[in-house]
C-alpha cells in the first residue's frame, strides 16, 4: 500500500516536470497576432518619423523659396539702380540740399532711381514721392537736352520744334511733337528707346576717341566692336564680356575714356 502511493506521488512528480518546460517555451513564444501587432505598430512609427523628415524638408524649402525671391528682388533692384545711376541729375540731396557721398541712400520709387543723404529724406519721399519725382524729372530734361541726338519725332519722324513735348522715361529725356504721339508711344516704348539710343551711339561714334577697347588696350576696336551707352555716353569694347568687366568699376573706366577725350581735344 505504501509503495503504491510512492510511486503514484513519484509519478505525478515526473508529469509535472516534463509539463513545466513545454508551458515555459509556450508562454516564451509571442503569438502569430502578437507578432503581427508588433510589426504594424513598428511600420506605422517608421511611417510618423518619415512624415515628419518630410514635414520637415517641406518646411525647410518653403522657407527657403522666399529668402530666394528675396535675393532675387534685391539683385534685380541693384542693377536697375546702377543702370540708372550715370544719368540721375543731381548731385544733392532733393530734400535737404546736401551733397550726396558715399553714404547717400539709393533706392527706387516706381522703379526710378532716387537718391538722399540720409535715411530720414527717404522716409520723406516715400511718403509723397510726387513732388520730388516733378523736380528729378525736371532736372534730367535741364542736362540731357543740350546733347540731345535727335531731330525727330520717334514715334511720327516729324521735326521737333518749339512746342515739342518733353517725356522722361525711366531715367532718360525721350522728345515728341506733340501729345498723341507721347500717348502712341507710352502703348510700346521700347521701338522709340531702341531709336534714341541708336542715335545716341551714331552721334558720338565719329568722334569717339579710343581706337582701342576700353578694358583690354591690346584688343582693336574693328567692325566687330561692341557699341554701348552708359547713361547717354558711348563706350566701345571689342567684345560683350568686357562689358561685364566694365560695369564692376565703371568709373574707373570712364576716367580713362575721358583722359582719352581730352588728350584727343588738345590733338
Amino acid at each position: 500500500m505504501n509503495m503504491r502511493i510512492s510511486l503514484t506521488l513519484v509519478g505525478a512528480l515526473m508529469s509535472t516536470v516534463l509539463v513545466l518546460p513545454t508551458f515555459a517555451r509556450a508562454s516564451s513564444t509571442p503569438s502569430a497576432a502578437a507578432q503581427q501587432a508588433g510589426q504594424d505598430k513598428g511600420a506605422q512609427d517608421k511611417g510618423g518619423e518619415k512624415k515628419r523628415e518630410q514635414g520637415g524638408e517641406k518646411e525647410k524649402k518653403d522657407g527657403e523659396a522666399p529668402k530666394r525671391d528675396a535675393a532675387k528682388t534685391d539683385g534685380n533692384e541693384e542693377m536697375r539702380i546702377a543702370a540708372q545711376m550715370p544719368l540721375y541729375p543731381l548731385d544733392v540731396c532733393v530734400i535737404s540740399g546736401e551733397a550726396l557721398g558715399a553714404d547717400s541712400k539709393n533706392f527706387l520709387v516706381e522703379g526710378r532711381l532716387v537718391r538722399t543723404c540720409c535715411a530720414r529724406c527717404e522716409a520723406k519721399i516715400k511718403a509723397d514721392p510726387a513732388a520730388t519725382m516733378k523736380k528729378i524729372d525736371e532736372a534730367i530734361v535741364r542736362k540731357q537736352k543740350p546733347a540731345y541726338p535727335m531731330e525727330k519725332c520717334p514715334v511720327s519722324g516729324d521735326a521737333l520744334g518749339e512746342g515739342a513735348v518733353d517725356v522722361v522715361q525711366g531715367s532718360r529725356l525721350v522728345r515728341f511733337c506733340s501729345e498723341k504721339c507721347v500717348a502712341e508711344f507710352k502703348k510700346e516704348p521700347e521701338a522709340s528707346m531702341k531709336k534714341l539710343e541708336t542715335a545716341y551711339i551714331a552721334s558720338q561714334k565719329k568722334a569717339y576717341p579710343l581706337t582701342h577697347c576700353l578694358v583690354m588696350a591690346d584688343d582693336t576696336l574693328n567692325d566687330d566692336a561692341v557699341d554701348y551707352l552708359y547713361g547717354t555716353r558711348l563706350v566701345r569694347f571689342c567684345c560683350k564680356k568686357c562689358i561685364n568687366e566694365f560695369r564692376k568699376s565703371p568709373e574707373k573706366y570712364i576716367a580713362k575714356l575721358d583722359e582719352a577725350a581730352s588728350a584727343a581735344k588738345k590733338n
